[in-house]
């Protein structure tokens, strides 16, 4: 994907706004009549908008927003404790005495938000010296990481470390979406969930703590040194689940370093209160076992985010194929751990209640992904009858006709010939063409005879018979070649032109819808990332920089290919 135009929106962000200006947009650049889908988070005006644009502009709910809202909602990211009134506390404490017996006390609280920022015979300065080292080194190690799969990490990583110094909850960002918009956060009472928002804040004071102190983070950075481990543990966001993952990641990682500054906490010529803050975020060897956990049913999600966020290749067929993976995944009970049961459980409510319920984006992703080779791993029998008829309404209908004015009978008949003359050099076998038959007359054939007919469906033109013998075809062999194509191949981000490329002049019909259908973003994040991109650009140290030159910026840096 491409930037084509990045511009500045003042006006107030209501959907019938959003509307006219994309509408004026997309005149200007003469592609209004070209486009068939939009991809865009869930929010209540992005839906009016898309509605507003036409029937004939389909609107796909971002699937790595869907996803994020699975994840943050399903296992409670950001829940939080309601804070009471003095006249009702005695109430509301005997209303949930089977909850506030596992959350942090009140007291804990407070040490895990008291601040750092006036150590002993420390500078602020030089602590913020310090953690911009530590972060440059994480920002080297994840250099290695693939730069056309990982949008989602790049979204993040411009507003979710660059900006949070003075922020210990990770409620304020460089950059505010959509995202954040459908999080939940009224705890819900379930051992599980309190037990996740416990460590998930332990873990982020761990992180603010490492980037507020110069003393221990100096501490950390040598003992890493000398493990040779570059994972840093960095506070996450609302806005990006997979930040989330990331701490949860780089905690267990940085385990035995932490071990070591926990049992050394009192060398470290720190104040009573700082060692108590210390102590008030050491995790039990319980709480270990249920961050690994925690790590093991949320990595097949952030691997998933990961491939379903790239901007280099159709994207939308992988996502469904990931859906559909995650769902058997969470589904499966091949564990005795009772945690991972429950968390598993509750994940898969929520990619039902994001995915499966809403019918009518249900049925968007299944039309895009039928073009992808990865999908027909997922797809049911039932699933793909449906697909056809739907591509059999769109060829007969005529509703995307080809540019051409050539695409006649003869064509027709012409592609056919070509599917089962060129048939010859593959492995796949096409039948034989009912026009092809020689056979003696049948009784029916002599009745249709003796009426003057000459059989064809009534009302149907030699030409449109043509395209549905055609696309008939086209389809018998798309799903043999389909089948031999994923018994060599596993899905990839290649898979899907790969197949095209293969397969793409024996199929010029399909091929033609595959490149309408395929070209659909399965997510946003591209544009997320250009938002995030923009966000870092005009940071307050810019502040003189022009919308405009902001838009040109951001325009033009998109243009500019990357040194490999």
């Amino acid at each position: 994907s491409k930037i084509i135009d990045f511009s500045c929106f003042d006006e107030r962000h209501t959907g019938i706004n959003i509307s006219n200006y994309l509408k004026a947009k997309l005149i200007s650049l003469n592609i209004h009549d070209k486009v068939i889908s939009i991809t865009c988070d869930g929010a209540e005006n992005m839906k009016v908008a898309c509605r507003h644009l036409g029937d004939n502009i389909k609107r796909v709910w971002c699937c790595a927003h869907r996803l994020h809202l699975v994840i943050t909602n399903a296992l409670g990211f950001w829940f939080k404790e309601k804070s009471v009134d003095n006249e009702n506390r005695s109430s509301s404490m005997t209303r949930s005495t089977t909850t506030t017996s596992t959350v942090i006390s009140t007291q804990d609280d407070d040490l895990l938000n008291m601040s750092w920022s006036d150590e002993n015979n420390e500078d602020s300065s030089s602590s913020d010296d310090n953690i911009a080292d530590v972060d440059m080194s994480d920002a080297a190690d994840g250099s290695a990481d693939s730069d056309n799969i990982n949008e989602a990490e790049g979204a993040e990583g411009d507003h979710s470390t660059s900006d949070q110094d003075d922020d210990e909850s990770g409620d304020q960002h460089a950059i505010v979406d959509n995202w954040s918009n459908d999080v939940e956060t009224d705890l819900n009472p379930i051992e599980e969930l309190i037990l996740i928002m416990n460590l998930l804040k332990k873990c982020r004071t761990i992180a603010t703590i490492v980037k507020k102190s110069s003393v221990i983070a100096a501490f950390v950075r040598k003992e890493q040194l000398l493990l040779k481990t570059k994972k840093m543990i960095r506070i996450d966001c609302k806005t990006r689940w997979n930040s989330t993952f990331l701490l949860i990641e780089a905690t267990i990682e940085c385990k035995q370093v932490l071990m070591k500054l926990f049992s050394e906490k009192r060398s470290f010529n720190l104040r009573s209160e700082q060692v108590n803050r210390l102590i008030a975020v050491e995790l039990n060897n319980d709480e270990w076992d249920f961050l690994s956990s925690l790590r093991f049913v949320l990595n097949p999600f952030y691997h998933a985010t990961k491939l379903m966020s790239g901007k280099n290749y159709p994207s939308i067929g992988l996502a469904f194929h990931a859906i559909h993976k995650l769902k058997h995944f969470c589904s499966k009970d091949d564990t005795y751990e009772e945690k991972i049961k429950q968390m598993k459980k509750l994940l898969l409510a929520k990619l039902n209640y994001y995915f499966y319920d809403d019918l009518e984006q249900h049925e968007h992703l299944e039309n895009h992904s039928y073009f992808d080779p990865a999908a027909h791993l997922t797809l049911t029998e039932n699933e793909k009858q449906r697909n056809e008829r739907y591509i059999k309404d769109l060829i007969l209908n005529d509703v995307y006709p080809q540019q051409s004015s050539t695409s006649d009978g003869s064509k027709a008949s012409s592609s056919s010939n070509a599917i089962s003359t060129s048939s010859t050099k593959s492995s796949i076998q096409l039948p034989q063409s009912l026009s092809n038959n020689h056979t003696n007359p049948s009784t029916y054939d002599d009745f249709i005879a003796a009426c003057g007919d000459d059989g064809n469906i009534i009302g149907e033109s030699n030409k449109e018979r043509s395209k549905r013998l055609s696309v008939n075809e086209e389809l018998k062999y798309f799903k043999l070649a389909v089948q031999e194509f994923n018994l060599k191949n596993k899905p990839s981000t290649t898979t899907a032109m790969r197949f095209w490329n293969i397969h793409h002049t024996k199929l010029p019909l399909l091929s033609r819808l595959a490149r309408i259908h395929l070209i659909a973003c399965g997510t946003s994040v591209p544009s997320e990332s250009a938002f995030s991109i923009s966000a870092h650009t005009a940071r307050k140290e810019r502040s003189r920089l022009s919308s405009q030159n902001l838009c040109y910026s951001v325009f033009l840096k998109d243009k500019i290919s990357k040194k490999k």
